[in-house]
């Protein structure tokens, strides 16, 4: 169990209840008015984030400035926290993010959020990969992803994201292996690196620069990318 330190994290909390349908808002109204130290079990800080990205149609809280729902929520908060705004609930909810309790036993993926055993971290150009590699599937978009570059730091990602980030390669480059990226046309190879320039300092004329990372991580993380 853990103590929230401030109103704003409670409202986390809260909100995700209030979602969840376990508390109206007139019973949160009433909570907030009489309780001035919450503590928490564990076990609510996760399902509070989830239901909020359900909600907002979102990965993780990080990405909460990028969904379309973001005005409706604000009027559930409002008649919580009446002059709360737009950007203080998305500096509450990132800070949240940071500051939530973790598993015990496992990581938590940087990219879906999910908690297993099998993960690594990863960083320069193998973060690259992985993140290009699942925009280029879908699976992500690059205002999402923007965040993650931003940061400059290693990332912490599920073992099926390393196969996901080579499948949307080969997909993208229309070939069936890494030893055959160099047979790929050049308008797909300049169409991939239109996605690696939004994502990196690198340029279109960097292509072999960034091929080389490919091979790179195909070579590295052959026991992960063959399971």
């Amino acid at each position: 169990m853990s103590e929230i330190p401030n109103v704003d994290h409670t409202l986390v909390i809260i909100l995700g209840s209030i979602l969840r349908q376990t508390y109206t808002i007139a019973q949160a109204q009433i909570f907030l008015q009489l309780v001035d130290t919450c503590y928490i079990c564990h076990e609510h800080f996760q399902p509070a984030c989830q239901e909020i990205c359900k909600f907002l149609g979102i990965e993780d809280l990080r990405f909460v400035s990028t969904s379309e729902k973001l005005a409706e929520l604000m009027s559930i908060i409002n008649r919580l926290f009446p002059n709360y705004s737009d950007a203080k609930f998305k500096k509450i909810v990132v800070s949240f993010y940071g500051k939530k309790p973790q598993n015990e036993h496992h990581w938590q993926c940087t990219l879906c959020s999910e908690h297993k055993s099998e993960l690594k971290k990863v960083f320069g150009g193998d973060r690259l990969v992985i993140i290009v590699g699942n925009v280029l599937l879908g699976i992500y978009s690059i205002h999402q992803m923007n965040s993650l570059v931003k940061e400059k730091m290693g990332i912490i990602v599920c073992y099926f994201h390393f196969s996901d980030a080579l499948k949307g390669i080969l997909e993208t480059l229309g070939v069936d292996s890494v030893e055959n990226i160099w047979k790929s046309p050049m308008s797909r190879i300049r169409y991939m690196m239109e996605t690696v320039t939004a994502l990196s300092h690198l340029s279109q004329a960097s292509h072999s620069d960034f091929i080389t990372f490919i091979e790179k991580f195909n070579s590295k993380y052959s026991n992960i990318l063959s399971k």
